[in-house]
């Protein structure tokens, strides 16, 4: 599942304190926002919440579901603050109505959001290894993440279609996943691995898998 850029405004409670922060793109994993006030730091719970544009709830002042977010990272800017939020312990069911209900009232197709790869990837070079069923483990570099796939260097050619498992490792992180090889090519450049393979992530990633990828993603955007 893509992540969805948007410009939304919510309202963020951090114990008795509240208040507005706007939403700049969200998914699965969390969101990315910006906000006058510090919304705190790291590791710190918010509740967010967005005012329903639904006419007839509107009257009410009634709100879509909260969720509790946790800051993943804070960072400065000439306006203001952005920050990383992610979901550490809403479960799937919840956070799937919820997600669907935001997009309708985003005015978003569901449908293209929950099946359309993201293809917006992040350069990166972290230590890794490719476990493919039938072939011996390959040692080699992640060079560039997405929240689909990855791009992955490694000394030998691996197989097209073969499937296995990632391990990538940033500093005292590490992220598994289950890849399938869906392209490889040789490396035309004299530095670097020799071969280069496109990996797609296999089917759903856990709710830990997904706070390690969404987290590494975030921290790459801010860097890059």
């Amino acid at each position: 599942m893509k992540r969805v850029a948007c410009h939304q405004r919510f309202q963020a409670t951090r114990g008795e304190q509240s208040f507005p922060v706007t939403v700049m793109d969200v998914g699965f994993g969390g969101f990315k926002v910006c906000s006058e006030e510090a919304p705190g730091e790291r590791g710190d719970l918010l509740h967010l919440r967005r005012l329903s544009t639904d006419f007839r709830r509107h009257l009410t002042g009634a709100y879509t579901t909260g969720l509790m977010v946790r800051v993943a990272w804070v960072k400065k800017t000439e306006d203001g603050f952005e920050a990383g939020l992610h979901l550490p312990q809403a479960p799937g069911s919840m956070r799937i109505s919820w997600f669907r209900e935001l997009l309708k009232e985003m005015g978003f197709d569901e449908k293209t959001v929950f099946t359309q790869r993201n293809n917006r990837r992040h350069r990166c070079r972290l230590p890794s290894e490719l476990a493919l069923k039938g072939s011996p483990d390959m040692e080699g570099m992640l060079l560039d993440l997405s929240s689909g796939g990855c791009l992955f260097g490694g000394a030998k050619a691996a197989t097209m279609g073969a499937e296995g498992l990632l391990s990538a490792r940033w500093g005292s992180k590490e992220l598994k996943v289950e890849v399938t090889v869906v392209g490889v090519r040789s490396n035309t450049h004299d530095e670097g691995p020799r071969w280069l393979h496109s990996l797609k992530f296999r089917g759903e990633l856990s709710k830990p898998q997904e706070q390690v990828l969404f987290k590494w993603l975030d921290e790459l955007a801010r860097n890059g």
